[in-house]
């Protein structure tokens, strides 16, 4: 049984939502996956030359302004510039355009 808002596939369900629902399941990924290699490659370098805790803090700390930096990425508008199209912001309820 199929309820609406559950999450079996629906073949006529709306395709922007499930690109959606893809899209920011990747960037937690890839937010994830950066945090931990960096901060395991800085606790593997405290192994390596014996400065612990300053490599596993540094990896941290690379970690940490990786996933800014991806967020803030993500964040952006992708449009080219010069574009003409507007972006889904940027219409109001009718779907015009608008400044």
């Amino acid at each position: 049984m199929t309820g609406k808002g559950s999450f079996d596939s629906d073949p006529d369900g709306e395709p922007a939502k499930a690109a959606a629902y893809v899209r920011f399941s990747s960037l937690g990924f890839q937010v994830v996956i950066t945090f931990v290699v960096l901060a395991l490659g800085g606790s593997w370098l405290d192994g390596k030359i014996g400065t612990s805790p300053w490599g596993t803090l540094g990896g941290v700390g690379l970690g940490l302004v990786a996933m800014v930096k991806i967020m803030l990425r993500e964040g952006t508008d992708r449009r080219p510039s010069g574009s003409k199209q507007a972006s889904d912001f940027e219409k109001d309820d009718s779907g015009e355009a608008f400044k």
